[in-house]
């Protein structure tokens, strides 16, 4: 031990025997004593302060008294969960180290023995024995010391958003099913912890009605049906719901530092009152017990009883509400009223009776004291008071409530009720219980609105890998062979690309005009974003509803069938969705090349995103309403396919200020995963997941190279794919798509060539097209310096393992345009390169030779100038300029020519995908608007099977 703190040992010790005060000088007290906290402090029965040292009778008066200490590391309170001398015998917490020894502060003076004969004595002794000897299945367990969790609810409180956050939720759905004996057995919770309320009083004379309230019912069949819980009888009982301790309905007070996820809590619910007759002039319209007797309905369902309430909310005769605490505290929503000269106008802080009325409570004991709580009243979404409330239980003192004991005691027996004291015919419905804070604005704007709860799908779950390697990923994706069924890969022999119908498309008389045939899905998009702050983009569907018979005069064009964009969007929206998404294509891109699995199962049209700082805008075209907007702030974004039978979508942004990338899961709100960009993001868009191990995957194509991300994988790490070189460095790309199939299934399938389309970052006025391998050697091979555009395509016939596809390059030599089919070769394991030509078909100008139709503002500019796009056998090649589409068709190594008509509009972009509704393919088209460059509309076309 240093000289000094033996010598201040010494002196202590003289000082006692002898009677006689030592007085220490300053600079002794400030290089030995401060170092000595916090172990030499006096204990207090609350809490432990800085302030003192050891104790009156010992250090007390080694210095002088200070009476304004300065120094935080004195004046600020130590976490006594972190100590172990937090308790003591009997659980108090004074004079725990007001020891009589000097030697138990610093220890006993003790030879120490090196070597193996002291590690031995080491182990044979003392705390290190206790370590070192300890019992192996003891590792982990929980010392006497630590707080015991059992009972309480994990994850309260701790959700992103306010709807993760919904600790109980009841729309009565119960009465949809006449044959529920939900009088007898409960009525049950739609959240995931599945509270069970109960009735007091006489169950059958409550009823399950129809809702007559102005919520949302929702779809039937989709959304759970809204019933009123309806009390036939005046004063006939209560609804009750069990609040334990530590259950996901425990939350908003008398939680301490440690629950600070429980100390928010938001109530509301709809009731329609349909007379003012109640017994004593008022009923209680929610309360929450506490104490012994807080489960026996004979107390806590009377009026007059107030030992077992922690607070309620009453309603009076006159249409006020009240809140009262169990410290005495209330609070009215007649507070703020200011008396005006029109006697006539309806009030906003009283209830209407025969009507119905939304009632909201808001309690938050987040940085107050453990029984201080603030409380917001909201009627009808207007707040009407607010103020901070006692909740200290009457007959007990605040250091009663320092024990967690006690605080066990007092709520393990805690209930919810509702409707107490009603008069004949009270309704109740719509009741909702939250472990967090609602807003003003989310209260007014949702409370009509069902919630996501309220939804019969149930959540979305991936399983990224099983123990074999293999990749599991909803239903419709890529199977194993032999699990038979339209969409399984097919046995061994040949490779299936079901469905592969051949198409046909017969040209299209003037007259006769397609209609659209984009899908009328219902998605139910609008409700799963309610309580995400989701707002539908303008209103109306991007289809027509068909003309009845009779009924005006039918469209007379393709794009007559759509409606402008600006009629279902706002036209600063409608100007961006024209422009597109920086960095990729409106539609992502063609996906021809690839195997497809799922067949018509599968959504081939992407959508398109349009970001801002605080919002994004993502147009699918084959829903209604169209557009939907996400209060997520980015510099882009793209979005995958509906992966599942549950429509579980992935929006994929990137922050390019903080060069970082989020891929957010649409379906549950939730973030999935995020990414630290080291480089620039030249290109991107979604590919199949045909195209990488059978999962959700992104194409990221960087200075450095091509790379495959797969956020759902167990290592979310980009896997590079191909690298950039001499040949495509410094080039801007334009498009890019991959291709063909490494023969394998589940999590080992890759595709094997990309196609990428690229410009010189000088902008000369030339496109050039370049194939390179997936995985391999990352030789770059081109394909014309100067195409209009092309694309990949499953050759007619596939052996069985791995295949390379064809490739349909555009090009114009002098006045003609010709359409080149070639095959792909593998010319060593790795690398790919060009083979033979197998056709080629000039395309037929006759009629366009002196269109052109002027482009609009594009992100990506004008390249291609052709689109091609491809699916099974059909291959369609749209000249951008010209609104021309032609489509091919691919049968025994010779192409023919099935359609050719022109859309008189330029074709921003394009992409071809299955048609659940008629079969075959169909062709989405996004076309500009000729008299208005920030206008357009979204066409489809089918290709009906010929079959």
């Amino acid at each position: 031990l240093p000289g000094s703190i033996a010598a201040l040992a010494l002196s202590q010790k003289i000082a006692k025997l002898s009677g006689s005060e030592l007085v220490m000088e300053p600079d002794h007290i400030d290089r030995w004593m401060k170092p000595l906290a916090p172990s030499l402090q006096k204990g207090g029965r609350l809490k432990r302060v800085r302030n003192r040292m050891i104790g009156p009778g010992a250090l007390g008066s080694a210095g002088e008294r200070i009476e304004k200490i300065d120094d935080a590391l004195w004046t600020s309170s130590c976490n006594e969960a972190k100590h172990v001398w937090n308790q003591g015998p009997s659980r108090e917490k004074d004079k725990l180290l007001m020891l009589d020894r000097i030697e138990d502060w610093f220890g006993r003076r003790r030879p120490v023995i090196l070597g193996k004969e002291g590690a031995s004595a080491a182990r044979d002794r003392g705390a290190l024995a206790d370590i070192l000897n300890m019992d192996e299945n003891s590792f982990g367990g929980k010392s006497d010391l630590e707080d015991e969790n059992d009972g309480w609810v994990d994850g309260v409180g701790e959700g992103r958003s306010d709807e993760a956050n919904l600790s109980g939720y009841f729309r009565f759905s119960e009465g949809e099913d006449e044959e529920n004996p939900w009088r007898t057995d409960g009525l049950l919770d739609l959240t995931s912890y599945q509270n069970k309320a109960t009735l007091s009083g006489d169950p059958s004379s409550f009823n399950l009605e129809t809702s007559t309230s102005s919520v949302d019912e929702g779809e039937p069949g989709k959304v759970k049906s809204l019933y009123d819980l309806v009390f036939s009888k005046a004063n006939l009982g209560a609804l009750v719901v069990p609040a334990p301790r530590g259950g996901s309905l425990d939350v908003g007070v008398l939680h301490t530092s440690d629950r600070q996820s429980r100390q928010r809590c938001t109530i509301e619910f709809w009731y329609n009152a349909p007379t003012k007759d109640m017994a004593s002039g008022r009923m209680v319209l929610a309360r929450r017990t506490l104490g012994p007797s807080a489960d026996d309905m004979s107390k806590i369902t009377g009026m007059s009883d107030k030992e077992t309430v922690m607070w309620e909310l009453v309603l009076k005769s006159s249409g006020e509400l009240v809140f009262s605490s169990c410290g005495g505290s209330t609070l009215r929503s007649t507070k703020s009223h200011q008396p005006s000269d029109d006697q006539d106008a309806e009030r906003k802080d009283l209830a209407n009776f025969g009507k119905w009325n939304h009632v909201c409570l808001v309690l938050s004991s987040k940085g107050m004291g453990l029984t201080q709580c603030s409380v917001s009243m909201f009627m009808m979404g207007n707040s009407v008071a607010e103020s901070k409330v006692s909740m200290l239980p009457s007959g007990f003192d605040e250091d009663d409530l320092d024990s967690t004991a006690n605080l066990q005691e007092l709520l393990q027996k805690s209930h919810l009720l509702f409707g107490l004291n009603n008069p004949s015919g009270f309704r109740l419905t719509e009741l909702r219980v939250w472990a967090c804070a609602r807003s003003d604005d989310d209260v007014n704007t949702f409370m009509r609105e069902y919630l996501n709860a309220a939804e019969g799908k149930k959540k979305f779950k991936v399983k990224i890998k099983s123990k074999k390697g293999a990749n599991t990923f909803g239903k419709g994706l890529l199977a194993k062979s032999g699990g038979g069924g339209a969409n399984t890969l097919a046995p061994k022999g040949m490779l299936s690309l079901a469905p592969t119908p051949k198409m046909s498309l017969a040209p299209q008389k003037k007259e006769e005009s397609p209609q659209n045939k984009v899908d009328q899905v219902e998605t139910g998009f609008a409700a799963d974003f309610n309580a995400f702050g989701v707002s539908e983009s303008g209103s109306g569907s991007a289809q027509p509803s068909p003309m009845a018979e009779g009924q005006g005069e039918p469209p007379v064009t393709l794009w007559d069938t759509a409606l402008p964009l600006s009629q279902q969007v706002r036209s600063s929206a409608a100007a961006a969705l024209i422009r597109g998404p920086p960095a990729t294509r409106h539609f992502g891109g063609n996906r021809g090349g690839l195997p497809d699995f799922s067949g018509m199962e599968r959504f081939g049209v992407g959508g398109v995103a349009i970001c801002g700082s605080e919002k994004t805008i993502v147009w699918r075209d084959n829903e209604d309403p169209p557009a939907l907007t996400y209060p997520i702030g980015a510099s882009g974004a793209v979005v995958s396919d509906q992966m599942d039978d549950e429509g579980s979508e992935f929006l994929c942004c990137f922050l390019a200020r903080d060069k970082r990338m989020v891929v957010f899961e649409l379906q549950s709100r939730t973030v999935v995963v995020e990414l630290q960009m080291t480089t620039k993001l030249n290109f991107w868009r979604f590919l199949p997941p045909e195209a990488g191990e059978n999962t959700l995957c992104f194409m990221l194509v960087t200075p450095v190279g091509g790379f495959h991300w797969m956020p759902l994988d167990e290592s979310p790490r980009p896997q590079q794919v191909w690298k950039r070189g001499p040949d495509l460095a410094g080039k801007k790309v334009v498009a890019y798509e991959e291709g063909g199939s490494n023969g394998l299934d589940g999590p080992d399938i890759l595709s094997r060539v990309g196609l990428i389309m690229v410009t010189r970052a000088s902008g000369e006025s030339s496109l050039e097209s370049w194939i390179v391998p997936i995985a391999g050697d990352s030789v770059a091979v081109q394909v014309s310096d100067d195409v209009m555009g092309g694309c990949l395509c499953l050759p007619p016939y596939v052996d069985e393992g791995p295949f390379l596809p064809l490739l349909v390059a555009v090009l114009q030599i002098e006045e003609g345009i010709f359409v080149n089919v070639m095959s792909l070769i593998e010319t060593q394991p790795g690398s790919v390169g060009l083979g033979e030509i197998a056709v080629t078909l000039e395309v037929d100008l006759a009629g366009f030779e002196d269109v052109d139709f002027e482009p609009p503002a594009l992100a990506m500019g004008t390249y291609p100038e052709a689109i091609c796009c491809s699916l099974a056998n059909i291959v369609v090649v749209l000249i951008r300029r010209k609104g021309l589409i032609v489509a091919f068709e691919l049968e025994d190594g010779d192409m023919s020519l099935i359609a050719r008509e022109g859309v008189d509009h330029y074709v921003i972009d394009a992409v071809m995908r299955y048609s659940s509704e008629v079969g075959g393919a169909e062709i989405v088209m996004l076309l500009a608007d000729d008299e208005n460059p920030k206008d357009g509309r979204m066409v489809s076309f089918c290709f009906r099977s010929a079959a």
